[in-house]
């Protein structure tokens, strides 16, 4: 999204919500819950200044709605708390990447 929008973004890790069934299933295949397709996630860019009402609005309807991340001058995706620093690059889906090695057995 950021980069569709010649932007970059600061994400809040700690805001990020993973599943504690998501954390057990990867921690037993080694897999980073980081690099997963985010199914069923939807992602909203939003003003600042209306952030708490969508908030508001969109979580009794679907799931708690939380604020992420910021846009910011510049590019690429820098994570904020949880070791800082970029987000990591997955040229696969994890669980696609764990599947085919599976299969090449």
């Amino acid at each position: 999204m950021a980069s569709g929008a010649g932007l970059g973004i600061a994400i809040e890790a700690a805001a990020v919500v993973v599943a504690p069934e998501t954390e057990a299933v990867c921690a037993g295949l080694g897999l980073d819950p980081w690099g997963l397709l985010a199914s069923g996630s939807l992602l909203v860019a939003a003003r600042p200044s209306v952030t708490s009402e969508l908030e508001s609005a969109v979580g009794p309807l679907l799931a708690p709605a939380r604020k992420i991340g910021v846009f910011e001058d510049g590019s690429g995706v820098t994570l904020i708390g949880d070791g800082g620093g970029a987000v990591p690059v997955f040229i696969r889906d994890e669980l696609a990447r764990f599947l085919e090695r599976r299969t090449q057995r």
